[in-house]
């Protein structure tokens, strides 16, 4: 994953989470894409970069859908995706030590 602060970075991403991006990346972005030098990785229906604003606002529509009161912004998402992989990494390390494997 390419930051605009010019550097690389790792994200992990679930194997459901990868095979939606895979289908976006092959059937939904290039439908949306006007212009084929374009390089955001989100766009919307005109075909630009999907802006700060129309990403709030769909995350806001995610979270009404599921039931969330609250306002959810970009630092809850990240906390929570973050809890989300330490508790898988926790449940990796207790299976492991069940099964007697040497994880160290």
């Amino acid at each position: 994953l390419e930051l605009r602060l010019g550097h690389e970075s790792v994200l992990q991403l679930e194997q459901e989470t990868r095979a939606l991006l895979a289908a976006y990346l092959e059937k939904g972005r290039p439908v949306l894409a006007k212009r084929p030098e374009e390089v955001a990785l989100f766009l919307g229906r005109g075909g630009r970069p999907l802006g700060a604003q129309a990403i709030f606002v769909r995350i806001q529509d995610a979270a009404k859908q599921a039931g969330l009161r609250q306002l959810v912004g970009g630092r809850t998402l990240r906390k929570s995706y973050l809890a989300h992989l330490d508790r898988q990494a926790r449940a990796r390390l207790v299976i492991g030590e069940n099964q007697g494997g040497n994880l160290g």
